[in-house]
Protein backbone atom coordinates (compact mmCIF):
# COMPACT_ATOMS: atom_id res chain seq x y z
CA UNK A 1 0.00 0.00 0.00
CA UNK A 2 1.31 3.43 -0.93
CA UNK A 3 1.65 5.75 2.09
CA UNK A 4 1.84 9.52 1.63
CA UNK A 5 3.00 12.07 4.20
CA UNK A 6 -0.11 14.20 4.83
CA UNK A 7 2.09 17.24 5.51
CA UNK A 8 3.81 16.99 2.14
CA UNK A 9 2.83 18.83 -1.02
CA UNK A 10 1.57 15.53 -2.43
CA UNK A 11 -1.27 15.28 0.07
CA UNK A 12 -4.49 16.64 -1.46
CA UNK A 13 -6.68 19.13 0.38
CA UNK A 14 -10.07 17.49 -0.04
CA UNK A 15 -13.56 18.60 0.91
CA UNK A 16 -16.45 16.13 1.05
CA UNK A 17 -20.06 17.38 1.01
CA UNK A 18 -22.76 14.80 1.80
CA UNK A 19 -26.46 14.84 2.74
CA UNK A 20 -25.59 12.66 5.75
CA UNK A 21 -22.58 10.57 6.71
CA UNK A 22 -23.11 7.34 4.80
CA UNK A 23 -20.19 5.12 5.92
CA UNK A 24 -20.33 3.13 2.68
CA UNK A 25 -19.17 6.32 0.96
CA UNK A 26 -17.43 8.42 3.61
CA UNK A 27 -15.30 5.60 5.09
CA UNK A 28 -13.34 5.36 1.84
CA UNK A 29 -12.29 8.97 2.29
CA UNK A 30 -11.58 8.46 6.00
CA UNK A 31 -9.30 5.57 5.06
CA UNK A 32 -7.50 7.68 2.45
CA UNK A 33 -6.93 10.32 5.09
CA UNK A 34 -5.54 7.72 7.51
CA UNK A 35 -2.80 6.73 5.04
CA UNK A 36 -2.00 10.32 4.09
CA UNK A 37 -3.54 10.57 0.62
CA UNK A 38 -5.40 13.75 1.54
CA UNK A 39 -6.27 16.16 4.30
CA UNK A 40 -10.03 15.74 4.65
CA UNK A 41 -12.94 17.84 5.88
CA UNK A 42 -16.42 16.30 5.78
CA UNK A 43 -19.56 18.49 5.71
CA UNK A 44 -22.99 16.92 6.29
CA UNK A 45 -26.39 18.60 6.12
CA UNK A 46 -28.22 16.39 8.59
CA UNK A 47 -27.88 13.62 11.15
CA UNK A 48 -28.12 9.95 10.24
CA UNK A 49 -31.58 8.46 9.58
CA UNK A 50 -32.94 6.54 12.57
CA UNK A 51 -33.11 3.20 10.75
CA UNK A 52 -29.41 3.56 9.93
CA UNK A 53 -28.53 4.29 13.55
CA UNK A 54 -30.26 1.04 14.47
CA UNK A 55 -27.76 -0.75 12.21
CA UNK A 56 -24.86 0.81 14.12
CA UNK A 57 -24.03 3.71 11.81
CA UNK A 58 -22.41 6.62 13.63
CA UNK A 59 -21.46 10.16 12.72
CA UNK A 60 -17.81 11.06 13.27
CA UNK A 61 -17.04 13.88 15.68
CA UNK A 62 -14.84 15.34 12.93
CA UNK A 63 -17.80 15.83 10.61
CA UNK A 64 -19.06 19.41 10.40
CA UNK A 65 -22.86 19.34 10.60
CA UNK A 66 -24.34 22.18 8.58
CA UNK A 67 -27.83 23.27 9.54
CA UNK A 68 -29.91 24.06 6.46
CA UNK A 69 -30.23 27.79 5.90
CA UNK A 70 -28.50 30.25 3.66
CA UNK A 71 -26.35 31.80 6.41
CA UNK A 72 -24.72 28.42 7.03
CA UNK A 73 -24.46 27.68 3.33
CA UNK A 74 -22.65 30.97 2.61
CA UNK A 75 -20.23 30.15 5.43
CA UNK A 76 -19.53 26.75 3.90
CA UNK A 77 -19.19 28.26 0.43
CA UNK A 78 -16.34 30.48 1.63
CA UNK A 79 -14.56 27.45 3.06
CA UNK A 80 -14.51 25.72 -0.33
CA UNK A 81 -11.69 27.90 -1.65
CA UNK A 82 -9.19 26.17 0.67
CA UNK A 83 -9.53 22.81 -1.08
CA UNK A 84 -7.83 21.37 -4.16
CA UNK A 85 -10.91 19.24 -4.87
CA UNK A 86 -14.44 19.00 -3.53
CA UNK A 87 -16.47 15.80 -3.84
CA UNK A 88 -20.28 16.03 -3.60
CA UNK A 89 -22.44 12.99 -2.93
CA UNK A 90 -25.43 13.74 -5.13
CA UNK A 91 -26.57 17.09 -6.44
CA UNK A 92 -30.26 17.48 -5.54
CA UNK A 93 -30.31 16.61 -1.81
CA UNK A 94 -30.64 19.01 -0.16
CA UNK A 95 -31.82 21.29 -2.94
CA UNK A 96 -30.83 23.95 -3.90
CA UNK A 97 -27.82 24.04 -1.58
CA UNK A 98 -25.73 21.35 -3.31
CA UNK A 99 -26.15 23.07 -6.66
CA UNK A 100 -25.17 26.46 -5.24
CA UNK A 101 -22.06 25.05 -3.55
CA UNK A 102 -21.04 23.26 -6.74
CA UNK A 103 -21.29 26.54 -8.66
CA UNK A 104 -19.24 28.43 -6.04
CA UNK A 105 -16.53 25.76 -6.03
CA UNK A 106 -16.21 26.13 -9.80
CA UNK A 107 -15.91 29.92 -9.47
CA UNK A 108 -13.08 29.42 -7.00
CA UNK A 109 -11.27 27.18 -9.49
CA UNK A 110 -11.63 24.12 -7.27
CA UNK A 111 -11.87 20.74 -8.98
CA UNK A 112 -15.48 19.55 -8.70
CA UNK A 113 -16.32 15.85 -8.49
CA UNK A 114 -19.88 14.57 -8.11
CA UNK A 115 -20.63 11.01 -7.03
CA UNK A 116 -24.13 9.75 -7.78
CA UNK A 117 -26.21 6.57 -7.92
CA UNK A 118 -28.15 8.20 -10.72
CA UNK A 119 -31.67 9.58 -10.76
CA UNK A 120 -34.01 7.06 -9.21
CA UNK A 121 -37.43 8.62 -9.72
CA UNK A 122 -39.28 10.45 -12.53
CA UNK A 123 -39.27 13.56 -10.35
CA UNK A 124 -35.51 13.42 -9.89
CA UNK A 125 -35.05 13.00 -13.63
CA UNK A 126 -36.74 16.36 -14.20
CA UNK A 127 -33.71 18.31 -13.02
CA UNK A 128 -34.21 22.10 -12.97
CA UNK A 129 -32.41 23.86 -15.80
CA UNK A 130 -30.06 25.58 -13.33
CA UNK A 131 -28.83 22.20 -12.05
CA UNK A 132 -28.18 20.97 -15.58
CA UNK A 133 -26.41 24.25 -16.38
CA UNK A 134 -24.11 23.99 -13.35
CA UNK A 135 -23.33 20.32 -13.93
CA UNK A 136 -22.78 20.27 -17.67
CA UNK A 137 -19.20 21.54 -17.67
CA UNK A 138 -16.01 19.96 -19.00
CA UNK A 139 -14.41 20.72 -15.64
CA UNK A 140 -16.94 18.55 -13.78
CA UNK A 141 -16.28 14.84 -13.23
CA UNK A 142 -19.11 12.50 -12.30
CA UNK A 143 -18.41 9.27 -10.44
CA UNK A 144 -21.17 6.94 -11.61
CA UNK A 145 -22.10 4.64 -8.72
CA UNK A 146 -23.43 1.58 -10.49
CA UNK A 147 -24.52 0.68 -14.00
CA UNK A 148 -27.00 3.16 -15.46
CA UNK A 149 -25.98 6.16 -13.40
CA UNK A 150 -24.11 7.79 -16.29
CA UNK A 151 -27.01 7.03 -18.65
CA UNK A 152 -29.45 8.78 -16.30
CA UNK A 153 -27.50 12.02 -16.64
CA UNK A 154 -26.71 11.68 -20.33
CA UNK A 155 -30.43 11.32 -21.07
CA UNK A 156 -30.83 14.83 -19.61
CA UNK A 157 -28.35 16.24 -22.11
CA UNK A 158 -25.22 16.29 -19.94
CA UNK A 159 -22.78 15.76 -22.78
CA UNK A 160 -19.78 17.76 -21.51
CA UNK A 161 -19.27 15.91 -18.22
CA UNK A 162 -16.66 13.16 -17.87
CA UNK A 163 -18.07 9.95 -16.33
CA UNK A 164 -16.12 7.36 -14.34
CA UNK A 165 -17.04 4.12 -12.63
CA UNK A 166 -17.35 4.23 -8.85
CA UNK A 167 -19.11 2.44 -6.01
CA UNK A 168 -19.80 2.09 -2.32
CA UNK A 169 -17.37 0.27 -0.07
CA UNK A 170 -16.85 -1.44 3.27
CA UNK A 171 -13.76 -2.85 4.96
CA UNK A 172 -13.88 -6.51 5.97
CA UNK A 173 -11.67 -8.94 7.80
CA UNK A 174 -8.76 -9.82 5.54
CA UNK A 175 -8.76 -13.52 6.49
CA UNK A 176 -11.97 -14.54 4.76
CA UNK A 177 -12.24 -18.31 4.96
CA UNK A 178 -11.83 -20.15 1.68
CA UNK A 179 -14.13 -23.19 1.34
CA UNK A 180 -12.32 -26.48 1.86
CA UNK A 181 -14.90 -28.39 -0.15
CA UNK A 182 -17.67 -27.39 -2.50
CA UNK A 183 -19.36 -30.78 -2.22
CA UNK A 184 -21.70 -30.71 0.79
CA UNK A 185 -24.65 -32.64 2.15
CA UNK A 186 -26.43 -29.33 2.83
CA UNK A 187 -26.06 -26.05 0.95
CA UNK A 188 -26.75 -22.66 2.52
CA UNK A 189 -28.14 -19.98 0.23
CA UNK A 190 -27.94 -16.47 1.67
CA UNK A 191 -29.67 -13.14 1.02
CA UNK A 192 -29.30 -9.94 3.04
CA UNK A 193 -31.47 -6.82 3.16
CA UNK A 194 -34.65 -5.19 4.38
CA UNK A 195 -37.71 -7.40 4.07
CA UNK A 196 -39.51 -5.11 1.65
CA UNK A 197 -41.04 -5.80 -1.75
CA UNK A 198 -38.24 -4.02 -3.64
CA UNK A 199 -35.70 -6.54 -2.31
CA UNK A 200 -37.85 -9.29 -3.88
CA UNK A 201 -36.84 -12.18 -1.60
CA UNK A 202 -40.19 -13.89 -2.25
CA UNK A 203 -39.04 -14.49 -5.82
CA UNK A 204 -36.19 -16.69 -4.54
CA UNK A 205 -38.54 -18.78 -2.38
CA UNK A 206 -40.87 -19.18 -5.35
CA UNK A 207 -37.98 -20.12 -7.61
CA UNK A 208 -36.68 -22.74 -5.17
CA UNK A 209 -40.06 -24.49 -5.33
CA UNK A 210 -39.46 -25.01 -9.08
CA UNK A 211 -35.84 -26.15 -8.83
CA UNK A 212 -35.23 -29.83 -9.57
CA UNK A 213 -32.68 -31.17 -7.09
CA UNK A 214 -32.25 -33.76 -4.36
CA UNK A 215 -29.73 -31.49 -2.62
CA UNK A 216 -30.68 -30.38 0.88
CA UNK A 217 -31.06 -26.57 0.90
CA UNK A 218 -31.34 -23.98 3.67
CA UNK A 219 -32.25 -20.49 2.48
CA UNK A 220 -31.24 -17.88 5.06
CA UNK A 221 -32.31 -14.23 4.94
CA UNK A 222 -30.74 -11.61 7.22
CA UNK A 223 -33.01 -8.61 7.64
CA UNK A 224 -36.31 -7.38 9.01
CA UNK A 225 -39.29 -5.53 7.62
CA UNK A 226 -42.89 -5.55 6.49
CA UNK A 227 -42.58 -8.74 4.42
CA UNK A 228 -41.55 -10.90 7.40
CA UNK A 229 -44.89 -12.62 7.92
CA UNK A 230 -45.57 -13.16 4.21
CA UNK A 231 -42.12 -14.69 3.67
CA UNK A 232 -42.60 -16.99 6.64
CA UNK A 233 -45.85 -18.29 5.19
CA UNK A 234 -44.30 -18.70 1.75
CA UNK A 235 -41.36 -20.62 3.19
CA UNK A 236 -43.71 -23.18 4.72
CA UNK A 237 -44.58 -24.36 1.20
CA UNK A 238 -41.01 -25.29 0.23
CA UNK A 239 -40.26 -28.95 -0.65
CA UNK A 240 -39.14 -31.30 2.14
CA UNK A 241 -35.47 -31.01 1.20
CA UNK A 242 -35.56 -27.20 1.57
CA UNK A 243 -36.19 -24.81 4.43
CA UNK A 244 -36.29 -21.05 5.03
CA UNK A 245 -34.64 -19.34 8.01
CA UNK A 246 -35.49 -15.69 8.71
CA UNK A 247 -32.66 -14.45 10.93
CA UNK A 248 -33.75 -10.84 11.50
CA UNK A 249 -31.28 -7.95 11.57
CA UNK A 250 -27.73 -9.20 12.14
CA UNK A 251 -24.91 -7.12 13.59
CA UNK A 252 -21.59 -6.84 11.77
CA UNK A 253 -19.88 -9.75 13.56
CA UNK A 254 -22.81 -12.13 13.16
CA UNK A 255 -23.19 -11.18 9.51
CA UNK A 256 -19.51 -11.90 8.85
CA UNK A 257 -19.92 -15.38 10.34
CA UNK A 258 -23.05 -16.05 8.28
CA UNK A 259 -21.32 -14.94 5.06
CA UNK A 260 -18.35 -17.13 5.88
CA UNK A 261 -20.56 -20.19 6.35
CA UNK A 262 -22.76 -19.64 3.27
CA UNK A 263 -22.34 -21.47 -0.05
CA UNK A 264 -24.34 -19.29 -2.49
CA UNK A 265 -25.39 -15.64 -2.34
CA UNK A 266 -28.55 -14.46 -4.11
CA UNK A 267 -29.46 -10.78 -4.58
CA UNK A 268 -32.87 -10.57 -6.28
CA UNK A 269 -33.64 -6.85 -5.90
CA UNK A 270 -35.98 -5.26 -8.40
CA UNK A 271 -33.81 -2.18 -7.99
CA UNK A 272 -30.71 -1.36 -5.95
CA UNK A 273 -28.70 1.78 -6.63
CA UNK A 274 -25.64 -0.16 -5.49
CA UNK A 275 -26.04 -2.85 -2.80
CA UNK A 276 -22.93 -3.10 -0.63
CA UNK A 277 -23.86 -6.62 0.54
CA UNK A 278 -22.70 -7.73 -2.91
CA UNK A 279 -19.23 -6.36 -2.07
CA UNK A 280 -19.32 -8.50 1.06
CA UNK A 281 -20.41 -11.62 -0.80
CA UNK A 282 -17.52 -11.14 -3.22
CA UNK A 283 -15.11 -10.64 -0.33
CA UNK A 284 -16.16 -13.98 1.14
CA UNK A 285 -15.78 -15.55 -2.32
CA UNK A 286 -19.38 -16.67 -2.58
CA UNK A 287 -20.70 -17.72 -5.98
CA UNK A 288 -23.46 -15.19 -6.63
CA UNK A 289 -26.74 -14.99 -8.51
CA UNK A 290 -27.72 -11.35 -9.00
CA UNK A 291 -30.64 -9.56 -10.61
CA UNK A 292 -29.75 -7.05 -13.32
CA UNK A 293 -31.78 -4.58 -11.25
CA UNK A 294 -28.77 -4.40 -8.91
CA UNK A 295 -26.62 -1.63 -10.36
CA UNK A 296 -23.47 -2.84 -8.59
CA UNK A 297 -23.48 -6.01 -10.65
CA UNK A 298 -23.20 -5.90 -14.44
CA UNK A 299 -20.10 -4.06 -15.65
CA UNK A 300 -18.96 -3.43 -12.09
CA UNK A 301 -18.60 -6.29 -9.58
CA UNK A 302 -20.03 -9.19 -11.59
CA UNK A 303 -18.87 -10.65 -14.88
CA UNK A 304 -21.54 -13.13 -15.93
CA UNK A 305 -20.25 -16.69 -16.04
CA UNK A 306 -16.88 -15.72 -14.58
CA UNK A 307 -17.45 -14.68 -10.96
CA UNK A 308 -21.24 -14.76 -10.77
CA UNK A 309 -24.49 -15.24 -12.66
CA UNK A 310 -26.88 -12.50 -13.77
CA UNK A 311 -30.56 -12.85 -14.55
CA UNK A 312 -33.44 -10.69 -15.76
CA UNK A 313 -36.57 -12.81 -15.30
CA UNK A 314 -38.02 -15.21 -12.72
CA UNK A 315 -37.60 -18.09 -15.19
CA UNK A 316 -33.89 -17.24 -15.52
CA UNK A 317 -33.59 -17.17 -11.71
CA UNK A 318 -34.96 -20.73 -11.51
CA UNK A 319 -32.49 -21.83 -14.18
CA UNK A 320 -29.47 -20.18 -12.51
CA UNK A 321 -30.39 -21.59 -9.09
CA UNK A 322 -30.79 -25.10 -10.49
CA UNK A 323 -27.47 -24.95 -12.35
CA UNK A 324 -25.51 -23.61 -9.39
CA UNK A 325 -27.11 -25.89 -6.78
CA UNK A 326 -26.39 -28.99 -8.84
CA UNK A 327 -22.84 -28.11 -9.94
CA UNK A 328 -20.11 -28.04 -7.30
CA UNK A 329 -17.61 -27.42 -10.13
CA UNK A 330 -19.35 -24.21 -11.17
CA UNK A 331 -19.63 -23.04 -7.56
CA UNK A 332 -15.91 -23.58 -7.13
CA UNK A 333 -15.04 -21.78 -10.37
CA UNK A 334 -17.17 -18.72 -9.60
CA UNK A 335 -15.81 -18.58 -6.07
CA UNK A 336 -12.18 -18.64 -7.10
CA UNK A 337 -12.76 -15.96 -9.74
CA UNK A 338 -14.11 -13.54 -7.12
CA UNK A 339 -10.53 -12.66 -6.21
CA UNK A 340 -9.95 -10.56 -9.34
CA UNK A 341 -13.02 -8.42 -8.62
CA UNK A 342 -12.17 -8.06 -4.94
CA UNK A 343 -8.65 -6.97 -5.88
CA UNK A 344 -10.06 -3.92 -7.68
CA UNK A 345 -13.28 -3.20 -5.82
CA UNK A 346 -12.00 -3.01 -2.25
CA UNK A 347 -11.59 0.10 -0.14
CA UNK A 348 -7.78 0.10 -0.07
CA UNK A 349 -7.36 -0.32 -3.84
CA UNK A 350 -10.02 2.26 -4.67
CA UNK A 351 -8.62 4.86 -2.26
CA UNK A 352 -5.23 4.55 -3.93
CA UNK A 353 -6.78 4.87 -7.38
CA UNK A 354 -8.74 7.93 -6.26
CA UNK A 355 -5.58 9.55 -4.90
CA UNK A 356 -3.77 8.90 -8.17
CA UNK A 357 -6.74 10.19 -10.16
CA UNK A 358 -7.10 13.37 -8.10
CA UNK A 359 -3.38 14.19 -8.07
CA UNK A 360 -2.62 17.25 -10.19
CA UNK A 361 0.44 15.71 -11.80
CA UNK A 362 -1.21 12.36 -12.51
CA UNK A 363 -1.82 11.01 -15.99
CA UNK A 364 -3.15 7.73 -14.61
CA UNK A 365 -5.73 6.03 -16.83
CA UNK A 366 -7.62 2.99 -15.57
CA UNK A 367 -8.96 0.54 -18.14
CA UNK A 368 -11.44 -1.19 -15.84
CA UNK A 369 -12.66 -1.17 -12.26
CA UNK A 370 -13.04 2.00 -10.14
CA UNK A 371 -12.23 5.27 -11.94
CA UNK A 372 -12.31 3.66 -15.37
CA UNK A 373 -13.76 6.12 -17.90
CA UNK A 374 -17.29 5.47 -19.15
CA UNK A 375 -17.39 6.30 -22.86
Amino acid sequence: MQIVDATSSKAIKLGLVVPFENPHFVDLFRFGESVGYWVLQVFAFRDLPEHRKELGWKMSRNTMLMTAGWNHIFSLALKLRQFDSVVFLGMIDPSPYQTFLCMIAQLFGVRVVIASEGLKTPTAKRLPWIVRYVLNRPSVSLLAIGKGSADDYRELGLDKVSFYKFGFFERYELNAKKPQSFVKDELTILSVGQLIKRKNFASVVNALQKVTTSQKIVYKICGDGEELSALGQLGASLPENMSLQLLGNCNRDKLATIFNDADIFVMPSIYDGWGVVLNQAMHYQLPTIVSTGVRAAEGYLVEHGENGLLYESDDELVKQLEILINSSELRESLSRNCQASVGKWNMEACALRLYQWLSKDSSEVFQDGPLAAIT
